[in-house]
């Protein structure tokens, strides 16, 4: 009966063994412990029962009689507890990995307890298992509360999806994901950068069954290094985007830095000139000075401004510069080169030597007039003279011309008196022929897409397990098409191991089996194994036969894959984990200590930490470890450790103390890289930041609303202020306020262009109240998204330049003003010479007028005068004739045959209008004669009232042949508006001169307008008739006389010049460009009136003369 016992607890104690080691091989590692537990009371108890059993039996040895048979007794007990002893031993063992479980296990979470980073385990579906004590306090909740859930309630949205994503590429890669910066919201609201690595866990068969998170704050370090980045990145935005060229130099003269701007002004990429010397790029002249010049700054330190060279482009061609220089000195003030800001004043350069051409030329060009004015003068003089000899002469011809003029009158009387002999010798013939004539007188679709959607994989098989069916889910599951896997055997796709348990299952199905649900493993197309969760049942015809099964399954590949390991955090996580006793030994360092140091674990444990230390951190080492061991938590904890090969890496540690134990657990990561990239950002914020504060300019930068945000040093020495006290405030309370607009325009181009504008100038307020002139080149500063947020740039005091240049301005506005009043002294000579020959002329002219026009009025007053006289002789003849006919209606044949020889009835006809158009003839000859002895005004050459209308008739009347049809044109009409004007006192001939100056510019404007219209008709436009306007009123104690045409107009430019001498639009030879000048000046300086001039183009043109009515 007890070996009957012993056997059932042995086979109990045997399960119980089993299902330990099945629990340590399944059961996830935070639950370890209660299971382990459970399972070694099962185990104590069935212990406790065998030994039970074996005292009751043992208490069976009372009744023995003999102490042989007790002693064979015992010996036979001893032997058959010998089992029992071993299940003890078995136990013992167990309880001691138990202990040693939990102790492995509490080691594990003081450890992650006590780093600073935070530690995060997750299962399936993303749903936390476990986090340290870092990461509780961070999100204020207990283990209890984050179990089971995604992420805190509070959290961002955005940032969860974002976690689940990590999680989800980590299970599904099966990689360690390194995510440099996420965004963690804390419990209080407060959103903190983390860098975090995720790293999967897998169980034995290599599935990925839960991810564990290791994140650090990088918070402030982000901050700090956003600071120098924005400081490094401003800096070289003041470098980069300068119009100027800034470069540095080693003492040696090779260039180890040049700005992009290099490429614009000289044609060089910086590439072809760093690391050569600045010698071959300078003209050889100046080579020697800015060698000396160099070579004196890197001596004695001292600045030098406006250095000027020629520069070589690549094109061969040279360009002069001006450059600024500082020393560049490391942190122990020892100089390492040479910073420049150069500057093209190419333009500036060719601008002084045109300048100075010019004035050359100006010198030049005032001694050559001066030399031609004195010329004309000397020739003028000559001209008087000639002048006066022509007078001279003139006068002795008119003493001619009246002795030619009275010999001329003799003869008109001997003439009269030889035609009225000859008219009494006509009268007498016409008496006889009367007399003859007399003696002679005798006319299915709905229910598919629910299969096909779906995305599960839905089967049909026949009995034989060939796929009848299987829908469009098959190609994202398996890789195949519908029509690859239907009549195929489904056994094709099960793998080896699986395929005994399948077919047992398909046997249960096909024998009718209920809805049957299980798990299997499947090969896809491309190899890979797929597990999937199968429901299955089988498929029956009407008559309830089974012809087949059919069912779905869901792919479950990505879920078994999670399930693969969850205890080899440490063994696989990137940073170096470790736990190092009080007196510095490592007692635990995980494999990431050997990857990133290069020494086994072994060679880590051997010595103290401190023997891997570089020698300079050595000491702040020491006093962070004193500081731990007082129980402070170390976090961002910096130094350097020596790896196997003899290099350094920088490591950031996290670590807490576990006082009571004497331990300190720590997390180190390496940060080599980050801390070289922080080395070189710091290396490049230095050195642009040394050449923006060196520079002999000012270096400033402000907001689009004008607020100084930088300045550089440099601005204490160009107005006195320090930096301080101008940051932060506007830049327009120390601008010239008449040269704000200007900046507004010079900014406003920028924000529309943006691109770096160059070359604003403008006055600014220096702290002593004295204002100095700056120009300034101004780039744009532009955000991630292109768009402009500020403004840089650098500004150069030209204060000594605009003084030179206000000097040279000054001298050269002296010189202007010299060479123009030569010129107008000139010009007035010139104008002076053309009036007086204009007015000779018009003096010659009105002489020589009067004088034909007195000389055909006598003669033509003859025969005005015995017209009449002529026209009644002619009549009576006539009458005379008629009666002759009447009364011998038959003359002689010879009488009619003369009759008919001279067409006597057209002779009678026409001689009537004869008569009538001699006696218009010498009308009009008498009309005319009367206009220019008007016109001329010979007798009237003092003021005297006068009637305008005559002046204004009798210039129409001398241009009356301009104004008729001409063979291209029709002709001009005029229409007079005349006002009742009251006699004006003016000069009557000067004034007639300025109505035939812009009547006679009216009729050429007409003409030329005529003409283009014309060939704008032949392009389909209208054409309108030319036509003068000429009208006169009383304004106040002023007579207003405006003549108008319809021609074409004039521009702006032409009216503004009009009245000058010697301008004129007409072609060469047609016009002087005196007579509106003359015009202007009789009008304005001998009436005192005004003469104005109304115009635009395509709108004709009037002008308007206001003369006093009454002179004085």
């Amino acid at each position: 009966m007890s070996d009957q016992l012993l056997h059932e607890h042995w086979i109990t104690l045997s399960q119980h063994f089993a299902e330990l080691e099945m629990a340590i091989k399944s059961q996830q590692k935070l639950k370890r412990q209660k299971v382990l537990m459970d399972l070694v009371s099962k185990i104590r108890a069935s212990l406790n029962a065998g030994l039970t059993m074996q005292l009751q039996q043992e208490s069976t040895l009372d009744t023995l009689d003999t102490a042989t048979e007790l002693e064979n007794q015992v010996e036979q007990s001893k032997t058959e507890l010998q089992p029992v002893r071993s299940r003890t031993c078995a136990e013992q063992k167990l309880r001691a990995a138990a202990s040693k479980a939990r102790d492995r296990e509490k080691m594990y979470e003081q450890i992650l307890d006590s780093i600073a980073d935070m530690v995060l385990v997750k299962a399936a579906k993303y749903k936390i298992v476990w986090a340290n004590k870092a990461f509780r306090d961070y999100y204020g909740m207990t283990n209890k509360q984050l179990q089971d859930i995604v992420d805190a309630p509070f959290n961002e949205p955005d940032y969860t999806l974002q976690y689940i994503k990590d999680d989800a590429y980590v299970f599904e890669t099966g990689e360690i994901l390194e995510i440099p910066a996420e965004p963690v919201t804390r419990h209080d609201g407060e959103v903190r950068l983390f860098s975090t690595v995720k790293s999967p866990i897998r169980n034995e068969e290599g599935e990925v069954i839960m991810t564990v998170g290791v994140s650090r704050d990088i918070t402030e370090a982000k901050q700090a290094e956003a600071a120098l980045m924005e400081s490094e990145a401003r800096f070289r935005c003041f470098v980069e985007n300068a119009n100027d060229i800034i470069n540095s130099f080693a003492p040696d003269g090779t260039f180890t830095y040049i700005s992009p701007n290099v490429t614009e002004i000289l044609g060089y990429h910086p590439e072809e000139m760093i690391g050569k010397s600045f010698l071959p790029f300078i003209h050889p002249d100046d080579a020697l000075a800015s060698t000396e010049a160099i070579q004196g700054i890197i001596e004695t330190g001292k600045k030098q401004a406006r250095l000027k060279f020629r520069a070589k482009r690549k094109d061969g061609s040279w360009c002069w510069m001006a450059a600024n220089n500082s020393a560049i000195q490391d942190d122990d003030g020892n100089i390492v080169g040479v910073g420049c800001i150069v500057r093209d004043i190419s333009e500036v350069k060719a601008a002084e030597i045109a300048r100075e051409q010019a004035l050359a030329e100006l010198e030049i060009k005032v001694q050559h007039r001066t030399a031609e004015l004195k010329q004309t003068v000397l020739h003028l003089q000559q001209e008087i003279r000639d002048r006066a000899r022509i007078l001279e002469e003139r006068q002795k011809a008119e003493a001619a011309l009246q002795q030619a003029k009275q010999e001329l009158e003799d003869k008109v009387t001997e003439r009269t008196q030889e035609l009225q002999k000859a008219v009494s010798q006509l009268k007498r013939e016409i008496v006889e022929r009367q007399l003859a004539e007399t003696a002679l007188i005798e006319s299915e679709r709905k229910y598919r897409i629910l299969v096909e959607t779906s995305q599960d994989f839905i089967w049909a098989t026949d009995k034989e397990r060939r796929f009848t069916f299987v829908n469009a889910a098959v190609k994202n599951i398996y890789g195949y098409l519908p029509e690859e896997m239907i009549g195929r055997d489904c056994t094709d796709f099960i793998v080896t191991e699986q395929l005994p348990k399948d077919l047992m299952v398909a046997d249960r199905i096909f024998a009718g089996g209920s809805l049957l649900q299980y798990e299997t493993i499947h090969i896809a197309k491309n190899g890979n194994l797929i597990h999937l969760s199968v429901n299955a049942i089988a498929l029956r015809d009407e008559a309830g036969n089974i012809i087949g099964a059919t069912g779905t399954a869901s792919d479950i590949t990505k879920r078994k894959q999670a399930e693969t390991e969850r205890d080899r955090f440490f063994n696989i996580s990137v940073d170096m984990m470790c736990i190092c006793g009080m007196d510095g030994y490592f007692k635990q360092a995980n494999p990431a200590f050997e990857t990133a140091l290069g020494y086994t674990t072994a060679e880590i444990l051997a010595v103290p930490f401190i023997e891997f230390i570089h020698p300079d951190d050595i000491e702040k080492t020491y006093k962070e470890f004193d500081k731990i061991s007082t129980g402070a938590t170390t976090i961002n904890f910096e130094n350097r450790w020596r790896c196997k090969d003899g290099s350094y890496k920088w490591m950031s540690w996290k670590a807490a103390p576990y006082l009571q134990d004497g331990l300190i657990y720590a997390i180190a990561r390496d940060v080599s890289d980050r801390k070289a990239a922080d080395a070189a950002l710091a290396e490049s914020e230095a050195k642009f930041r040394q050449l923006v504060e060196n520079a002999n300019d000012l270096v400033y930068e402000h907001t689009i609303d004008g607020i100084f945000t930088y300045l550089s040093p440099r601005l204490n020495k160009i107005l006195g202020y320090y930096p301080k006290e101008l940051l932060g405030q506007p830049f327009a309370p120390i601008i010239y306020p008449d040269d704000l607009p200007g900046i507004d325009v010079f900014l406003n181009r920028i924000l529309e262009t943006g691109e770096k504008q160059a070359g604003v100038e403008f006055r600014a307020l220096r702290k002593d109240g004295t204002w100095c002139w700056m120009i300034c080149n101004t780039s744009p500063v532009k955000d991630a998204n292109g768009n402009i947020i500020a403004f840089n740039g650098i500004g150069r005091d030209i204060s000594d330049r605009k003084i030179a240049e206000a000097a040279l301005q000054n001298s050269e506005q002296q010189l202007k003003q010299k060479a123009q009043d030569l010129e107008q002294t000139l010009q007035e000579l010139q104008r002076t010479q053309s009036q007086l020959l204009q007015s000779e002329k018009m003096s010659s002219l009105g002489q020589l007028v009067a004088g034909v026009a007195h000389e055909i009025n006598n003669p033509v007053s003859f025969i005005y005068g015995n017209i009449t006289h002529a026209k009644d002789y002619i009549t009576d003849l006539l009458s005379l004739i008629q009666l002759y006919q009447k009364h011998y209606p038959n003359p002689v044949p010879e009488i009619q045959a003369e009759i008919e020889a001279i067409e006597l009835d057209f002779l009678i006809e026409d001689l009537s209008k004869l008569f009538a158009s001699m006696k218009v003839g010498t009308q009009r000859i008498q009309k005319i004669v009367l206009s220019l002895r008007s016109f001329s005004r010979m007798d009237e050459s003092e003021i005297k009232g006068v009637d305008i209308h005559d002046g204004l008739d009798s210039t129409l009347t001398i241009l009356q042949h301009r104004l008729n049809a001409q063979q291209d044109r029709p002709e001009i009409e005029v229409i007079k508006q005349y006002g009742n004007l009251p006699e004006v006192e003016c000069y009557a001939s000067q004034l007639n001169q300025v109505f035939m100056n812009i009547l006679t510019n009216a009729i050429d404007a007409l003409e030329e307008g005529h003409m283009s219209q014309v060939m704008g008709v032949r392009k389909g436009n209208n054409c309108q008739l030319p036509t003068i306007n000429i009208s006169t009123e009383i304004q106040d104690d002023s007579v207003v006389i405006r003549i108008a045409d319809n021609g074409l107009g004039m521009t702006e430019s032409v009216k503004q010049k009009l009245f000058d001498p010697f301008f004129t639009t007409k072609p060469v030879g047609k016009g002087t460009g005196m007579g509106l000048s003359i015009s202007y000046q009789i009008i304005t300086e001998r009436h005192k009136g005004s003469l104005q001039c109304i115009s635009s183009p395509g709108k004709g043109a009037e002008f308007a003369i206001k003369i006093p009515v009454k002179a004085g």
